[in-house]
């Protein structure tokens, strides 16, 4: 069994060295590390991965920077606030509350726990896919919480071979 005040003592000591060592953001993100996950972030890993894919511009429109990026990370996965963000990045508050700002009014139609997928198919499949894509977004839209897990799209040729 340990002695409690010498623990405590240890604690002290490796706190005091952690402030000498490491900046405020630093610390911030060590306290992340190691913390309860008790608050965790309003994302998974893989819906953050799918949010960016998602919310890349097509055309000529404005991207996130890797900051922006970052910081949307640290919000959205790791249950930062905007300003702990800011600290870990070296940037303004202002700028990191702006950054989520323009994310959230981004994500405000786009339901979590769906993949964006983009590829090149015969005009009629095409046509097919861009009304079940109409149909679930409706769908996830109007019943929140809808699950399509058990769901199968089979493909059928008009085409029967004899």
């Amino acid at each position: 069994m340990t002695d409690k005040p010498a623990k405590l003592a240890e604690i002290e000591k490796t706190a005091a060295m952690i402030i000498r060592v490491f900046n405020v953001s630093e610390i911030a993100h060590l306290i992340r590390l190691i913390g309860p996950k008790s608050t965790p972030g309003e994302l998974s890993e893989a819906d953050f991965a799918n949010l960016m894919v998602a919310l890349k511009p097509k055309g000529a429109g404005r991207g996130l920077s890797e900051t922006s990026k970052e910081v949307a990370r640290l919000v959205l996965v790791m249950g930062a606030k905007p300003a702990e963000a800011a600290a870990e990045l070296n940037i303004t508050t202002q700028q990191a509350s702006q950054v989520m700002i323009r994310i959230r009014r981004l994500m405000k139609d786009m339901p979590i726990g769906v993949k964006k997928v983009e590829g090149m198919f015969p005009e009629s499949i095409a046509e097919q896919l861009e009304l079940i894509s109409k149909y679930f977004m409706e769908k996830m839209s109007v019943e929140t919480g809808t699950d399509f897990g058990d769901l199968k799209v089979v493909i059928k040729s008009k085409k029967q071979t004899k």
